[in-house]
C-alpha cells in the first residue's frame, strides 16, 4: 500500500492570513525577492463584476440616455414606472397610457379604497381589485420616491464620482395584472413579447365585459367609435354601406420608390386621407348579376373621445419583417377630422342589399388560408423564422409541435415558395347551394327554412347533424 499526505504551509511560515488553499502559499515570501512587499500593495481597477454594476447604476438608475440627450428621472404621483415581467413591455406601455386618462384613474384609483375595504373577492380572481391595484400603484406616488442607493467606492475613482448620489424608483410589477388578463389567452399569459396594439383591443374589450358585467360606467367608451363602409358598383352605381365598431385604427402609408432615407417625414394627415378614401375591390353585384369592380370609401359615424391610431410601419422584405425608419409628422393643433364624418346619404342612391357583408359570392368567398396553432406559430417567429414560413412549416407538419416545424422550415429554407402565402383551402360551412340541395335535404322531412339554415355546410353534413340534434333546430 502506498500513502500520499498532503501537508499546506503553516500560516506562521507563509504569512498572517489564513492559506486559502491551493496556489503557491509561499507567495509573499517569493515576491519580496523581486522587491514586491505584497503588504503594501492596494487595489487600483475594478473587476468585472464592479464595472457592470457601476454602469448599471449611472445608465440606469440615474439617467436615460436617447439620441444623444440625457433625461433627468421624475418622481410622484402618476410617474411611477413598470418593470418587465418577462418581455412584457407591451403591456407597461399600454397600461401607463390608460391610467393618464381621468376617465380610468376617476373609476379606479378613486374606487381603490372603498373597494378594497369593502370586496370580499379573492384579489387575484377579482376584476376591481386587479385595476385599483394598478390604479393606486401608478397614480398614489408611493412607489414613485426617490431613494439614494449604495454608494460604490474603489481605488483610482474619481473624486466628483466619490461624492456623486445615484438615485431610482421603485417602481411596480404588473404580475398578478398580467395573470389575471392573460388567463385562457396563449399568447397574453405566456411572457413573451407580443403586439401593443392587439393586447389594446383586447384589454378594452375584456374592461368592456367586466364593467357591463357589474352594470358600472365604462372608462373604455372614449375609445369606442363607429365607421361606415360604402361600396359603389362602377358599373350599374349601385352601392352598399356597411357599420362597423372599433376602438382604435391601423393606418399604413405608400412607400417611396427605392431604400427609405433615415428619418423619412410621413405626415399623418396623409395616411387618414389614404384609410379614407380606400380602393377598389372585386364584388358580386346582385343588380348587374355578376361580379363587379367597387369604389371603397369609409368614414366615421361618430368620433370617439380618444382616437388611438397605430402606424404601421413593418413591410416583409422577402422572408424577413423590416421595420420602416420614418417618423410621423401629428398636427394636434392644426387637425380636423371633421373632414372625415359620413356625409348623408343620397336620396336616389340605390341600395344594392342594405346593410350586406362585403364579400364576393364566388368560389374564392369559401376559401381561406389554412388554420395555424397561435401558441406554435408565436414560438416559430420568436425563434427567428418568418411569419409565412412559419405558417408554411406548422401547415406542413400538422400543428403536431414548434420543435417539428423548426425542423422542416431547416429542411426547406432554400424554397422560395415559402415567402409566398398559403394556398387557400375551402372553409367549413362555405358550400354553395342550390334550389336541388334544399329539394334533396326536404325529402328526409325538414322544412325549408330548416334545410336553408343547414345548408350553410355541405347536405349530408346537415342531415347527419340534423339527425343527432333533433330538438336544436
Amino acid at each position: 500500500f502506498f500513502f500520499f499526505f498532503f501537508f499546506q504551509a503553516e500560516d506562521g511560515i507563509r504569512d498572517v492570513e489564513r492559506s486559502r488553499g491551493l496556489g503557491d502559499v509561499y507567495k509573499r515570501q517569493h515576491m519580496e525577492i523581486f522587491g514586491i512587499d505584497v503588504k503594501k500593495q492596494v487595489k487600483t481597477e475594478k473587476t468585472m463584476a464592479e464595472l457592470e454594476l457601476a454602469l448599471n447604476l449611472a445608465y440606469s438608475l440615474s439617467q436615460k440616455y436617447e439620441e444623444g440627450l440625457k433625461f433627468t428621472p421624475m418622481y410622484g404621483p402618476c410617474l411611477t414606472g413598470i418593470e418587465n415581467v418577462g418581455n412584457t413591455c407591451y403591456i407597461a406601455s399600454i397600461v401607463q397610457v390608460l391610467y393618464s386618462l381621468p376617465e380610468f384613474v376617476e373609476r379606479y384609483y378613486d374606487s381603490y379604497k372603498k373597494h378594497v375595504a369593502e370586496c370580499a373577492s379573492f384579489a387575484p380572481d377579482c376584476f376591481m381589485c386587479q385595476m385599483c391595484k394598478m390604479a393606486y400603484g401608478l397614480c398614489s406616488g408611493v412607489y414613485s420616491q426617490p431613494k439614494k442607493h449604495k454608494k460604490i467606492i474603489y481605488e483610482g475613482q474619481a473624486e466628483e464620482e466619490k461624492d456623486k448620489d445615484y438615485y431610482y424608483q421603485e417602481g411596480i410589477k404588473p404580475q398578478m395584472f398580467k395573470t389575471y388578463f392573460g388567463k385562457g389567452n396563449p399568447d397574453f399569459s405566456s411572457s413573451q413579447q407580443q403586439d401593443a396594439s392587439l393586447y389594446l383591443t383586447y384589454l378594452l374589450d375584456k374592461i368592456q365585459t367586466k364593467e357591463k358585467l357589474l352594470g358600472s360606467s365604462d372608462p373604455s367608451r372614449i375609445f369606442r367609435f363607429e365607421m361606415e363602409t360604402k361600396l359603389k358598383c362602377l358599373g350599374c352605381g349601385g352601392v352598399k354601406y356597411k357599420k362597423e365598431g372599433y376602438c382604435s385604427l391601423k393606418l399604413s402609408f405608400e412607400l417611396p420608390e427605392g431604400s427609405v432615407p433615415e428619418n423619412t417625414i410621413v405626415k399623418m394627415t396623409e395616411c387618414l386621407d389614404g384609410f379614407i378614401k380606400g380602393d377598389v375591390v372585386e364584388l358580386y353585384c346582385e343588380k348587374c348579376g355578376k361580379n363587379s369592380t367597387f369604389s371603397k370609401s369609409q368614414s366615421f359615424v361618430n368620433f370617439p373621445k380618444v382616437l388611438a391610431l397605430i402606424m404601421q410601419r413593418e413591410i416583409m422584405e422577402g422572408m424577413m419583417l423590416k421595420k420602416l425608419p420614418v417618423l410621423f409628422e401629428v398636427p394636434v393643433e392644426e387637425l380636423d377630422i371633421q373632414n372625415y364624418k359620413t356625409l348623408a346619404h343620397a336620396p336616389d342612391e340605390v341600395l344594392l342589399g342594405g346593410m350586406l357583408a362585403l364579400s364576393p359570392i364566388d368560389d374564392s368567398a369559401a376559401l381561406d388560408e389554412p388554420e395555424v396553432n397561435p401558441t406554435m406559430l408565436n414560438d416559430l417567429i420568436l425563434a427567428g423564422v418568418p411569419e409565412l414560413a412559419a405558417r408554411h412549416a406548422l401547415t406542413n407538419t400538422g400543428n403536431s409541435s414548434s420543435e417539428l416545424a423548426i425542423s422542416w422550415f431547416f429542411e426547406h429554407m432554400s424554397d422560395p415558395s415559402l415567402a409566398q402565402p398559403l394556398p387557400k383551402v375551402k372553409k367549413a360551412g362555405s358550400a354553395k347551394f342550390t334550389e336541388g340541395n334544399v329539394a334533396k335535404v326536404m325529402e328526409f322531412g325538414f322544412s325549408r327554412d330548416q334545410a336553408v339554415f343547414g345548408l350553410s355546410n355541405t347536405v349530408r353534413l346537415f342531415v347527419s347533424y340534423r339527425i343527432m340534434t333533433v330538438k336544436e333546430l
